[in-house]
């Protein structure tokens, strides 16, 4: 008890020294940094700030006028992409018109004779009638001296019957004409009336070829003036972004300048803060010092309490494993041994004796394994290299200790030296050394003092 209050007063000594160098530390940085400051700094940090202001937003409306101007240049472009197709289309159109116009002239021209054709048909038709109708007219009034004449002039009755069959035949014929012409004058009407009706179809197409011609210049000339304000626009936008330019540049200019002062005025109070700082690394280093000095004291008390307590406890130990060793009651040794059980239950062989220069078994199992007595015998010795090599275990297994079993890598034992030991009575477990796994087991067997292969023994 006495021990723990001397540590705790100790320890509370430690920490007051502590917190009190830490506070000093604190405000002596405090007070260096509140004097190197000044106001002209301070107004050179906010001219500069300002400034940097600026020019980033004259940047980024530059930026942003920029990304207009190419949007207006793509739009234009497409623009005239659509004045180009549409002056495809009107040439197309005035193709189209030219073709039909041609068609309309060789309908109309045909149509024109067709109508001739017609009037002539009509001419001779009606001189065809009137010829006619004089004969008719003839006839009729030498009816009453015809077959007279006929009979004075013909020779016979077979004259006068051709004669008179020839007068009935010019007639016919005559008719004959006039039906033909009727006829042929009706063809031509019907085809007359066909290109009338071509020739208004014709026209028809014309006018919506011409509609078409319209609305179409009508678009061309209002995507002309779209053009005409895009690019008004563009200049505009141009102009603006010329602007913002010429705004951040000052500002960048600005901004140099004002740099340029505020490195001055830093490098002035850098040079006022390296002194003080200066001062301030000799005060810290002479606390760090008295800070060591009193840890090194601390450490040294420590120390040596703990060297004090480890040896009570190593004592406390000594005075049990001595108390239990009165207790034990010896056992004969037999002057041989049969052959020895395995000494990790549950586990295999992973090396065997001589691998990689071992003198021993490399005996594997579950993690942390618990490790047996191969035999009947006596604990020689309970000891430890140190902890990347954990505890190892000396058991003898003869009267005369001629036969000897001994278990490496070890976690703290459970026996002590002089205890006896039945085979298969649990010695501890694996583990214990950090160069080796913890499901490890180096089993030795040493015969008349000289380490041999355990393997005929198992």
């Amino acid at each position: 008890m006495k021990n723990e209050g001397r540590k705790t007063k100790a320890k509370t000594a430690w920490q007051k020294r502590t917190f009190l160098f830490s506070l000093a530390s604190l405000v002596l940085m405090v007070a260096v940094f509140a004097q190197t400051s000044s106001p002209q700094l301070e107004q050179l940090q906010r001219d500069l700030r300002q400034q940097q202001q600026i020019r980033n937003l004259s940047n980024a409306k530059a930026s942003s006028l920029a990304q207009d101007i190419k949007q207006l240049s793509v739009r234009e472009v497409q623009l005239n992409a659509l004045v180009k197709g549409l002056n495809l289309r009107l040439a197309k159109l005035e193709r189209e018109r030219a073709l039909t116009q041609g068609q309309l002239t060789k309908t109309e021209d045909r149509s024109q004779n067709l109508q001739l054709e017609i009037a002539m048909l009509e001419a001779k038709i009606a001189y065809g009638k009137e010829q006619l109708q004089n004969l008719i007219s003839t006839l009729d009034r030498e009816r009453s001296n015809r077959y007279v004449r006929l009979m004075v002039r013909a020779e016979n009755a077979f004259d006068l019957a051709v004669k008179a069959r020839d007068l009935d035949t010019i007639q016919d014929v005559n008719l004959n004409v006039i039906d033909e012409l009727n006829i042929n004058s009706a063809l031509l009407g019907g085809k007359n009336r066909e290109f009338v009706a071509v020739i208004a179809k014709l026209n028809q197409y014309q006018r919506t070829l011409e509609r078409k011609k319209i609305e179409i210049t009508q678009n061309r000339r209002q995507l002309n003036v779209n053009i005409a304000d895009l690019r008004k626009t563009r200049v505009g936008r141009q102009a603006l972004q010329l602007q913002a330019i010429q705004s951040a540049q000052a500002a960048s200019a600005s901004a140099a300048g004002i740099y340029s002062s505020l490195v001055s005025e830093r490098n002035r109070l850098t040079e006022i803060r390296r002194q003080r700082a200066l001062e301030a690394q000799r005060l810290r280093a002479e606390a760090a010092r008295r800070k060591l000095e009193e840890a090194a004291r601390i450490a040294r008390i420590r120390d040596q309490r703990a060297r004090e307590a480890a040896a009570a406890l190593e004592q406390q130990r000594q005075n049990q494993v001595q108390a239990q060793i009165t207790r034990i009651e010896p056992i004969a040794l037999p002057s041989t041994v049969g052959r020895f059980s395995f000494p990790m239950p549950g586990a295999f062989i992973a090396a065997d004796y001589g691998a990689d220069g071992n003198d021993y078994l490399t005996i594997r199992g579950a993690s942390g394994g618990s490790v047996v007595a191969v035999a009947d015998g006596a604990v020689m010795k309970v000891e430890t290299i140190g902890a990347n090599y954990g505890y190892y275990v000396l058991i003898a297994h003869t009267d005369n200790l001629s036969l000897v079993s001994m278990y490496g890598n070890l976690q703290y034992p459970n026996v002590v030296v002089g205890q006896n030991i039945r085979a298969g009575q649990v010695i501890g477990n694996v583990g214990g050394g950090a160069l080796f796994a913890d499901n490890e087991l180096h089993f030795h067997v040493v015969r008349n003092g000289a380490n041999v292969n355990p393997r005929p023994y198992l």
